[in-house]
């Protein structure tokens, strides 16, 4: 009887060419995110949120960009997200397969998930041993099968994610740059809180109205000044002052405030959370 070898099922690259691949394709992946991004910010559609929920902060371009005020909002940061997911498994994907004879899309979409490796997302002191990890499990389990996204629902998918994030942004273009007490006037009996709106959008707002618990008057203007009163345009790109006359007493974490306003034919609302400092804590 003759037997017959059977050539050894190649093992792939070693560890530091695996990692180099990864980076590699994160590399591709930001740089078709920064795309995205760019012709997000240019029609006013999405950028650096400045105010984070629950006081002053940064949030990442795609890590929450948006504030929290409601399902919509949800679905449209989930979105950016996912979005830029998507756009680094299938780019890691490809430059896996230039040395791997098999690589799992859908596995190495969870690999990706759960450990953080999505360009722009603000990074911390575990991200290093978060990227061996990752380089370990593709090397244990996303080679070891062989799975390809269909890329018609791929694109069907990034369409639906690149609509929500659109709508909602370009419908909510009113950010909080800002909101602090004012000293300017501490012998007052209703302190006032000096408010910065930012207007994303490339079209005007007309600030119809600024509602919230705890405060009698909003107006347009600097808290030393009598103020006009709402409604008041924002041009596109640029910030209005607001000063609110709180009542005494009022808190300054945990404050909601409600803007009513009219942009590209449309009177919405849209609730802002904020936090004061300078106010007291309840």
């Amino acid at each position: 009887m003759s037997s017959v070898a059977y050539p050894a099922q190649p093992t792939g690259p070693g560890w530091w060419r695996t990692a180099w691949l990864i980076v590699l394709g994160w590399l591709t992946a930001a740089v078709v995110l920064g795309g995205l991004y760019l012709a997000g910010t240019l029609v006013g559609a999405i950028g650096r949120n400045s105010y984070a929920v629950g006081g002053p902060g940064g949030h990442a371009i795609n890590d929450w960009p948006f504030a929290s005020n409601g399902t919509w909002s949800l679905l449209a940061d989930a979105s950016v997200f996912v979005l830029a997911l998507v756009v680094t498994t299938v780019a890691i994907a490809r430059r896996l397969r230039s040395r791997f004879a098999t690589v799992s899309e859908d596995r190495l979409f969870i690999v990706l998930l759960f450990t953080g490796g999505v360009p722009y997302v603000t990074s911390d002191d575990s991200a290093p041993l978060l990227f061996l990890i990752a380089v370990w499990v593709v090397r244990a389990w996303v080679v070891k099968d062989d799975f390809r996204i269909q890329r018609p629902f791929l694109l069907a998918t990034s369409v639906v994610l690149v609509a929500t994030i659109a709508s909602y942004g370009l419908l909510h273009p009113v950010w909080v740059q800002s909101a602090d007490a004012s000293s300017s006037m501490p012998k007052s009996k209703h302190p006032a809180v000096l408010l910065m709106l930012h207007n994303t959008s490339r079209a005007s707002v007309e600030l119809e109205r600024v509602s919230a618990g705890g405060f009698t008057d909003a107006r347009a203007g600097w808290p030393w000044e009598p103020g006009d009163p709402l409604p008041v345009r924002i041009s596109g790109g640029h910030t209005g002052t607001f000063t609110l006359r709180m009542r005494p007493g009022t808190c300054g974490d945990g404050l909601v405030a409600d803007l009513r306003y009219r942009v590209l034919g449309r009177t919405l609302h849209e609730p802002l959370r904020l936090t004061v400092p300078g106010l007291s804590s309840c």
